[in-house]
C-alpha cells in the first residue's frame, strides 16, 4: 500500500510469495505514476483555465469600434467613448 495515495495491490498471480510482492511493487510503481501524472495534468489544466477563461465571447472583447454609430465601448468598465474623439487621443 502506498500511504500518500492511499493506492493499495493485492496479487496473487504466481505461486510464489516473493513473486507476488514483486509483480505487486510493478503494478503499484505503474499505477503511482500515473496518479501523479494526472495531479500534475489536472493542476495544469486548472491553470491554464484560469488565464484563459471559458473563451467566450465577453472574454474576448476588451473594445468594441462601431463606426456607423461613432461610438467605442469599453467591455471591461461600460465606458462609452466618441469614436473621432477616441482615434484622436481625447479620452474622457
Amino acid at each position: 500500500m502506498h500511504l500518500p495515495t492511499g493506492i493499495k495491490v493485492d496479487m496473487e498471480d504466481q505461486r510464489g510469495q516473493n513473486q507476488n510482492k514483486k509483480l505487486a511493487m510493478k503494478v503499484l510503481e505503474e499505477r503511482v505514476k500515473e496518479f501523479y501524472t494526472n495531479v500534475q495534468l489536472s493542476n495544469l489544466n486548472n491553470d491554464r483555465r484560469s488565464q484563459i477563461g471559458c473563451g467566450a465571447r465577453a472574454d474576448k472583447l476588451v473594445k468594441t469600434y462601431r463606426f456607423r454609430d461613432n461610438l467605442v465601448i469599453e467591455h471591461k468598465n461600460g465606458n462609452k467613448y466618441s469614436l473621432s474623439k477616441f482615434l484622436k487621443g481625447f479620452i474622457e
